[in-house]
């Protein structure tokens, strides 16, 4: 355990300002939640049933009992947006979705939609029950999306279902206008750009530090399935970590058939590389090759790799704050032409935490 780590009941009262025992975290002995004080705020304590935490001038503390959450109430936020929540109008929003090891991207994306203005739907995909009372009193609203079972073949080699869903995530999103962001990105800078793209034409993001690779990733998958004249190759760049689109726009429903399509394909889906990514590709190729309106492809500031290494090299990124707000500021220092950071690979800000 760490020597600035210390286990202790939090469903005490701890006075504000108050350091336990010298220690600089603290963590319950009986859910094990870990509070982190931030300047001079107190720790945080566990939600009690049925009893309110008090404690006297002197500081005394009153006992209580563990339900094994957190308090939320719009807590956690008030201390980066004060009162602040987000915006009720369903015109312009970012949606998502997550799980609890998710919270320190998620919890950022939050702050920024607050910070401007925008809506923030989230698809709940394990997600704690303090984290969604903390999201609920900002006002984040909840996707309710259609969940397309994967065929026997892939269940058989364990693939994850989850990451096909992200196309009918964004089908079912309650905004006129809106930004998917992956949750293990965080939002550097204005969105604005994004939404007003959108009104004319969806656009996706790239990551064309794969420029050299991408070419291999798909190449397979595409001469099976369509015919040598196409030219696809500035396609091969597309991340689906970032996408804006106007409601009614064809391009989320192509890119459901195609998921499908791959899912249910014993001999496209053993060529898949990248799930929900490679379908996205496809169904731009196929745009392409029948005539339908063009994307625009994003630049890399709007899907910076964090540390700007791919995934391949994710292993060499460094520590990151785990702090909602402190993410998206060292984020910003680090890549200060960016407007969204993604940690693309399987290193992430919670395994590489710097506090």
């Amino acid at each position: 355990m760490s020597e600035n780590l210390v286990e202790i009941d939090l469903c005490a009262f701890i006075p504000h300002g108050e350091t336990v025992k010298g220690k600089t975290k603290a963590r319950c002995v009986k859910c094990g939640f870990v509070s982190i004080p931030t300047k001079g705020l107190p720790f945080r304590k566990c939600r009690i049933k049925g009893i309110v935490d008090t404690a006297s001038k002197s500081g005394k503390i009153i006992k209580s009992t563990c339900s094994g959450s957190h308090e939320a109430n719009g807590t956690l936020f008030s201390k980066y947006v004060g009162n602040s929540t987000l915006p009720v109008c369903l015109k312009t929003g970012v949606i998502t979705g997550a799980r609890d090891l998710h919270w320190p991207c998620l919890a950022s994306i939050a702050i920024s939609c607050v910070r401007q203005g925008l809506g923030l739907a989230v698809a709940d995909h394990g997600l704690k029950e303090w984290q969604r009372e903390e999201l609920m009193g900002i006002g984040v609203q909840w996707v309710h999306h259609e969940q397309p079972s994967l065929s026997k073949e892939l269940s058989r080699a364990k693939n994850d279902p989850k990451a096909w869903w992200k196309p009918w995530i964004c089908k079912a999103s309650p905004f006129n206008r809106s930004v998917w962001i992956d949750s293990d990105a965080v939002i550097t800078g204005d969105l604005s750009y994004l939404f007003k793209t959108a009104l004319k034409k969806p656009c996706v993001s790239t990551q064309k530090i794969w420029r050299k690779d991408s070419y291999n990733i798909y190449s397979k998958l595409v001469e099976a399935t369509f015919l040598d004249d196409i030219v696809w190759e500035d396609l091969g760049q597309v991340n689906s970590g970032v996408v804006a689109w106007r409601r009614n726009n064809d391009l989320i429903d192509d890119w459901c058939t195609w998921c499908e399509h791959i899912m249910n394909s014993p001999d496209l889906s053993s060529l898949t590389i990248v799930r929900d990514q490679s379908a996205l590709v496809m169904s731009l190729i196929y745009r392409r090759a029948n005539g339908k309106p063009e994307v625009e492809l994003l630049g890399d500031e709007w899907n910076t790799p964090a540390d700007n290494l791919p995934a391949g090299l994710s292993m060499e990124r460094s520590p990151i704050s785990n702090d909602p707000c402190r993410i998206i500021d060292e984020a910003r220092s680090r890549h200060s032409d960016a407007k969204i950071v993604h940690w693309i690979g399987s290193v992430k800000p919670w395994s590489i935490a710097s506090e």
